[in-house]
């Protein structure tokens, strides 16, 4: 489910032609599965550009302040100050910005609380990529794999990094916590 569309698949000879660009959601959001304040899943090759949402978000899955989950190519010059709650014990993540994020997040701010019990992420609570010039002040709690900016980030390593980022959030949780990261395998370069 979200503010904006609830799932969106683009096909690579429709690049760019579904991007999602200047959204803004103010109301609540909930579902049971993928869940966010603009698009619930936004999948390949699209983008989501300068997108606000001011609405709580409920996720039962992946939960973001934008995204649920996305495989896009880039998320940027997106904020969200809603509340994000991931709702179930399962093993899935919240974020501000996005819950999973398969590709690149730049230039994103979040100020809304996060929540989730596991993979919880002021800007992402699950990645596999890259994350650079964001900034989080919203406090953010879990259980474990907890971060300021990032939860949980897997993938190959030594590929992808975390550059340029901030938080001035609280961050609550029981193991693998961080101010930026709870747990990472990537390089993590003028964070504070």
């Amino acid at each position: 489910a979200g503010g904006i569309v609830g799932e969106c698949y683009v096909r690579s000879s429709d690049e760019h032609k579904k991007d999602i660009n200047y959204c803004y959601n103010v109301g609540t959001i909930e579902s049971g599965g993928y869940t966010g304040g603009i698009a619930g899943y936004y999948g390949d090759f699209g983008q989501v550009n300068q997108c606000v949402n001011k609405g709580e978000i409920k996720g039962g899955k992946y939960t973001g302040g934008i995204v649920g989950t996305t495989d896009l190519r880039l998320l940027s010059y997106c904020y969200n100050s809603g509340r994000v709650i991931q709702q179930t014990n399962t093993n899935y993540a919240a974020g501000g910005i996005a819950g999973f994020s398969d590709d690149e997040i730049e230039y994103c701010f979040n100020s809304g609380e996060v929540t989730s019990l596991e993979y919880a992420g002021g800007i992402v609570g699950y990645t596999a990529d890259y994350v650079a010039y964001c900034g989080n002040v919203g406090n953010v709690t879990g259980i474990m794999r907890v971060g300021g900016i990032i939860g949980n980030r897997t993938g190959v390593v030594g590929t992808g990094s975390v550059e340029n980022c901030y938080n001035h959030g609280d961050i609550k949780g029981n193991d693998k916590v961080g101010g930026i990261a709870g747990s990472i395998y990537v390089r993590v370069k003028n964070c504070y």
